[in-house]
């Protein structure tokens, strides 16, 4: 596929967003993701781009390979629409080799073939797709995002609601769509009081 120098940089910053979008969503902590253009860090057509991560948990280490694939196939949805086949992320892949090379190392660990985690990216992909448009368009604009971006784009509104945010999207709500009421008072948060998931509209409903 011959893309322009725009297009090109377009689908780098949706695949670092994806990248980045995938790993808060699987507990990971980012540190700094960024497109680049020219200069050592950058492929044959001159566009680079990286996702740091701050912090890797256990959850986040179990989806790794989620995190690894994520780019390639946010950068496929880009490219073809919210329905790529296999075929157009395997291309996608092939020229993103540091993914490739480690989604391999990864499979060979325990024996198995090269495998695309897609039945259990793309889903979350599309259902991010709007925050994965911000994060891209930010990324194109400024050349960086950081954590924070991250969890404004997924409209997680502080660092502490994360883990509730996190499973009601990864359940399948769209973000930005629901309000969490967290726990009143440290005290009740103690004795194991769990914050309310609310869908917008009931939320407003109840305040009334």
């Amino acid at each position: 596929m011959n893309l322009t120098a725009e297009r090109r940089h377009a689908a780098a910053a949706h695949h670092e967003a994806g990248h980045a979008v995938v790993g808060v969503l699987s507990g990971a902590t980012i540190d700094l993701a960024e497109v680049v253009r020219g200069g050592s860090r950058t492929n044959p057509g001159g566009i680079g781009g990286f996702c740091r991560y701050d912090l890797f948990d256990f959850a986040a280490e179990t989806r790794r390979q989620e995190i690894t694939a994520a780019g390639s196939i946010a950068e496929a949805v880009f490219l073809h629409g919210p329905s790529p086949t296999a075929r157009q992320i395997d291309q996608v892949l092939m020229t993103n080799g540091r993914d490739r090379s480690e989604l391999r190392q990864m499979c060979l660990a325990v024996g198995e073939p090269l495998i695309v985690p897609t039945a259990e990216v793309l889903p979350l992909v599309v259902r991010c797709w709007p925050s994965i448009e911000e994060l891209a368009a930010r990324l194109s604009r400024e050349g960086q995002i950081r954590h924070t971006d991250v969890l404004a784009a997924l409209s997680i509104p502080s660092p502490e609601l994360t883990a509730q945010h996190v499973a009601a999207i990864r359940s399948g709500s769209d973000p930005g769509t629901f309000t969490i009421t967290p726990p009143v008072g440290a005290s009740r948060a103690r004795r194991g009081k769990r914050s309310t998931v609310f869908p917008h509209g009931v939320a407003e409903a109840m305040r009334v």
